[in-house]
């Protein structure tokens, strides 16, 4: 009895931490895109890394709850949410109060946001090298492959943010029609097993995580690719893709719970943020190489905007 006690006070304090990722409308403010000429595509993106870590803070929401939420009324058509227990691993509770009947996470009724952070050891862009402080970050629910895709990839998320902090990549992705923002980030082992990642955005305030570190298994993703909704002139948006293919590394999750938060932002209910204890994925170990992934001609009627 004590136990489910804990477990509803605890799920009750990550409402109050975490409210505000669940279909907060607060309009769309991505920065005004610089290049964007359909008749002349970009070059190919040439972005590639190698001793890479990847990680962050991952929330866990329930797709549905009987008399309280289902989660199609806060992720627009055509996007439909992916489980996430499988990159979270196992979770003692949801990231806020679900069912107090079943407060404990239920494979195929899982979704949330994944905060990443991504460094290597050495970069290069269009075969040349970059400073080792370059770094990428993206952040967005974990999505099924939507209708228009002629291609899948192993998952697929729906970036509210893309971000990095090499002005020749953001030019590139900005040719290519792809939102993106400044950022700096950091990936640091506070013990050997404790990870502290920093992301600092230009527009969509910071994000912290830390956790301790627990291996789930060998890194099995060869595809990761994030679906961009860039805004076209007549206010509908267009889905474009960037795929990221890894190869090699360990898959990790936090061990229990990390600490996460996400401040400086109107994107949280009621206070400008929010933080408390949230699951994480961690890859390390992987090379990577960027490419454009799918752009198809379609228009979507709504954005979704964590």
């Amino acid at each position: 009895m004590a136990r489910s006690l804990t477990l509803v006070l605890l799920a009750a304090t990550f409402l109050i931490l975490t409210t505000g990722c669940l279909g907060e409308e607060n309009g769309y403010e991505a920065e005004p895109l610089q290049t964007n000429n359909p008749d002349e595509p970009a070059a190919p993106l040439a972005l590639e890394g190698s001793g890479c870590t990847q990680g962050g803070g991952h929330s866990v929401h329930p797709q549905n709850v009987a008399g309280v939420w289902n989660v199609s009324a806060q992720v627009p058509e055509p996007w439909i949410v992916a489980d996430v227990l499988e990159d979270t691993g196992d979770q003692f509770v949801y990231s806020e109060i679900p069912d107090p009947t079943t407060p404990v996470p239920e494979e195929g009724n899982t979704w949330g946001h994944y905060h990443a952070t991504l460094e290597c050891d050495a970069w290069t862009f269009d075969g040349q090298p970059l400073n080792e402080d370059t770094m990428f970050g993206f952040v967005g629910p974990k999505v099924q492959t939507p209708p228009f895709a002629n291609t899948s990839a192993d998952n697929e998320y729906l970036a509210t943010v893309i971000a990095t902090n090499h002005d020749d990549v953001y030019e590139r992705f900005h040719e290519a029609g792809i939102d993106v923002m400044h950022a700096t980030g950091t990936i640091e082992h506070q013990t050997p097993s404790t990870v502290r990642i920093d992301m600092h955005t230009s527009h969509n305030g910071d994000y912290l995580s830390i956790y301790e570190l627990h291996e789930i298994g060998p890194l099995t993703l060869d595809t990761v690719r994030l679906w961009s909704q860039s805004e076209t002139p007549n206010r509908t948006f267009t889905p474009l893709a960037v795929d990221i293919h890894l190869d090699g590394g360990t898959h990790y999750g936090a061990q229990q719970q990390g600490y996460f938060h996400h401040m400086g932002t109107a994107h949280h209910w009621p206070l400008p943020g929010a933080g408390g204890t949230t699951a994480a994925v961690h890859y390390d170990g992987f090379d990577v190489r960027f490419t454009w992934g799918p752009m198809p001609t379609v228009a979507l009627d709504a954005h979704y905007d964590h």
